[in-house]
């Protein structure tokens, strides 16, 4: 079973390689909100005005803080960056295939536009 590191790892070099470029436009609410709605590893409380997964937060925290991505303007946190040190990592990952529809799924739905 993949961890929740390694799940959020992929699904955001997936989401920037399907971009094809170095950054994806992504804020952390939509972070929470588009991989709630495509199932994943994380635990949602549906106790707020919107779900929120304290283990997401701090797993996103963690990848930035491992030097894996960072916002490109602190004051207007709009581009994520992914660093080639994620992609090295993803690519050391040994995923099966249900993992890597998950992640492609969830990939998608970070990359989709809002409705």
């Amino acid at each position: 079973m993949i961890s929740q590191f390694d799940f959020l790892c992929a699904v955001l070099v997936r989401a920037v390689q399907k971009r094809k470029g170095t950054c994806i436009r992504l804020r952390a609410d939509q972070l929470q909100q588009r991989i709630n709605s495509c199932g994943s590893p994380f635990v949602f409380s549906n106790s707020g005005a919107i779900p929120f997964s304290p283990d997401l937060n701090e797993q996103f925290h963690y990848f930035i803080l491992s030097g894996f991505g960072s916002y490109r303007d602190l004051q207007s946190p709009e581009e994520f960056v992914v660093t080639p040190l994620a992609f090295q990592y993803f690519d050391r990952l040994s995923l099966d295939q249900a993992e890597v529809s998950l992640i492609e799924r969830a990939a998608d739905a970070i990359i989709s536009e809002p409705t």
